[in-house]
């Protein structure tokens, strides 16, 4: 009778240890897959602010060589 209990509990133990086995590898490709999205989404948002950034550089400069020439279109006439 007193073996009886004690195999209960190592039943239950073990069956507990393979579900939380279980449980923590389904939770690891989960935590994979959130922080794999995680850092793709800042990956484009930075792509996005350096796009933005650059288009910006790009619109001064071309906006400064623009007025410059029509400067020196005024200075011909």
């Amino acid at each position: 009778m007193v073996q009886e209990p004690m195999r209960r509990e190592g039943y239950l133990a073990n069956h507990y240890d393979i579900t939380l086995t279980i449980f923590v590898e389904v939770g690891k490709g989960s935590i994979h897959l959130f922080l794999f999205t995680l850092l793709l989404v800042c990956l484009i948002s930075l792509a996005m602010l350096f796009g933005q950034f650059i288009k910006a550089r790009l619109d001064d400069v071309v906006g400064a060589d623009i007025s410059g020439l029509w400067d020196l279109a005024a200075r011909h006439d």
